[in-house]
């Protein structure tokens, strides 16, 4: 909480315009933010540019980054640095995708599309500039996206930043235009009336790591707050209250549903505070809200009172003569669903008492939570580093080998038997942060090493789902296993990479010294079924 309070620790949602994610010096800078701020969870996503405002006023993101916008009285801004708009967008299919540089005379029989100037304000600039080349302005439209699209389809074509070059649009050759060199800035963009410290360490540290383009090390802070006393006098009944004041929004609010007066539960909000030792909530006319501190509280303190009333539940059950409850933190079910299905019908079958609660989460979250005893059982991906701890025991329950690249089923390689390492080198690679799994990250990064395949740029996105529906999104291709040949993943096609060959699969594991009977009835279920589809 101290952390969070001081803004170095918590979750920072940055939405990305397409200029962005086409920018490597916004990956740098980004790399840099993760490595200096190593306690925040920095979730990455697209972010259109004409929608970011209102993704920021409503609370969807935190920051934004973007070519330069029309001013927006909601939203503070900061360049981050200037690029040109010296290029020219055209269908790979057009006559003109072989010229390089391109003249404005081969281009001003064909329509110029480019995004609404009201929409994207950096665009007005360019009109004297298009002026000059004796340019014009065929159409207009919202989205830079449906410009692309249109742009591909041989309808016209478009400007673009250089680093576009880099990483074309689908369908598009970007080829550099004679005469054109328009500066436009790329900046952070967050709400005006942002409290928290979060938000501006990293709009320091992003402008820090792109005006030195330092090297992620090179932006570490140490500026670590100094450790709270652990408090003694936190009671549970005030952690209820700051619960529903955090879920409902306000005090008025939070005292209906608590049945006690707003200013009862005002006075018990202060006790807490003055307990812990600074503020958890912003309080607004329009209700009270946790801060960057209180959220951090909120999370804990909703699982500590959920505990509280396991425990009740539990003991409920056992004088009434029942079996227990067992939790399963679990992959996908994508890739577990079957064998967590058999085990459903093997418990209710042979202990109707026993209660299963299953939460899909990452494998080595489940290691962490079945140390914490947050779930008692875990179907995590048989791979490097998730084994590594001693207080773990596990099996194998299916062994698969890593050997693919999941790419979209419209992909111009989809109809490819195998494909050559070299094949997927122009490809965004999509993978997890190497934080995310370690040793696994390096096991995978050396065996693409091994077979020649450099992926030159790579996106990170977190969790196997949003992996597999990334890559039928056309965001990129990840890594498939031989079992995703035969049980296709909807929307993408997993085809065999020559060379490739990393072993997984899917694992049981347990704390080795477990000692309830429910939950090593669950995890004899498992044995069974494992032993079944085996022998079939």
């Amino acid at each position: 909480m101290r952390l969070a309070n001081a803004g170095q620790l918590g979750t920072l949602r940055v939405g990305l315009s397409r200029s962005a994610l086409d920018s490597k010096r916004v990956s740098l800078a980004l790399a840099a933010l993760r490595t200096a701020m190593p306690g925040v969870n920095l979730v990455v996503s697209e972010a259109p540019a004409q929608k970011q405002a209102e993704m920021l006023r409503v609370g969807e993101i935190d920051m934004a980054i973007t070519i330069a916008l029309n001013d927006d009285a909601a939203v503070e801004r900061r360049t981050l640095f200037e690029l040109m708009v010296d290029s020219a967008v055209v269908s790979s299919t057009d006559a003109l995708a072989v010229e390089s540089p391109l003249t404005a005379a081969l281009l001003r029989d064909r329509p110029l599309i480019i995004v609404d100037p009201h929409v994207v304000g950096a665009w007005g600039a360019l009109q004297p500039a298009l002026s000059e080349l004796g340019l014009t302005v065929g159409e207009t439209h919202d989205s830079v996206e449906t410009v692309y699209r249109l742009v591909a389809s041989g309808r016209g074509w478009t400007l673009a930043p250089g680093p576009v070059r880099e990483h074309p649009p689908f369908g598009t050759v970007v080829i550099p235009l004679q005469g054109l060199r328009v500066p436009v800035s790329m900046e952070a963009r967050w709400r005006v009336r942002e409290k928290s410290a979060l938000v501006s360490n990293a709009v320091d540290v992003l402008e820090r790591a792109v005006a030195e383009e330092a090297s992620p090390a090179a932006t570490a802070t140490s500026d670590v707050p100094e450790q709270l006393a652990f408090p003694r006098d936190v009671e549970l009944r005030l952690l209820r209250s700051f619960i529903a004041i955090a879920r409902n929004g306000s005090l008025s609010r939070a005292a209906d549903d608590a049945g006690v007066s707003q200013s009862a539960l005002s006075r018990q909000l202060g006790a807490l505070e003055q307990e812990i030792g600074f503020a958890l909530v912003d309080r607004t006319s329009g209700g009270a809200t946790p801060n960057a501190a209180g959220q951090q509280l909120v999370n804990v303190a909703e699982r500590a009172v959920v505990l509280v009333q396991e425990a009740l539940a539990d003991a409920r059950r056992s004088s009434r003569g029942l079996n227990g409850r067992c939790r399963i933190g679990a992959v996908s079910t994508e890739f577990a669903g079957d064998l967590l299905l058999g085990v459903f019908q093997r418990i209710g079958e042979d202990h109707p008492g026993i209660e299963i609660e299953v939460e899909e989460m990452m494998s080595l979250r489940q290691i962490e939570s079945l140390v914490r005893r947050e779930i008692d059982v875990g179907i995590a991906g048989a791979n490097s580093g998730v084994m590594d701890n001693p207080a773990i025991a596990g099996v194998t329950l299916v062994e698969d080998v890593i050997e693919c690249a999941l790419l979209p089923e419209n992909h111009p390689l989809a109809s490819r038997t195998w494909l050559k390492p070299t094949d997927l080198e122009d490809i965004p690679f999509l993978f997890l942060d190497r934080a995310a799994q370690p040793r696994f990250y390096d096991t995978l990064m050396q065996a693409f090493a091994d077979i020649g395949l450099v992926p030159k740029s790579r996106i990170t996105v977190n969790g196997p789902r949003a992996l597999w529906r990334s890559a039928a999104d056309g965001l990129g291709w990840t890594t498939g296993s031989r079992s995703n040949r035969a049980q296709k993943l909807p929307g993408v096609v997993a085809i065999p990479i020559e060379g490739l060959r990393i072993p997984s699969g899917l694992q049981l594991i347990w704390r080795p010294d477990e000692s309830d009977s429910a939950i090593l009835a669950v995890i004899d279920a498992f044995r069974v079924v494992r032993s079944a589809s085996a022998s079939s």
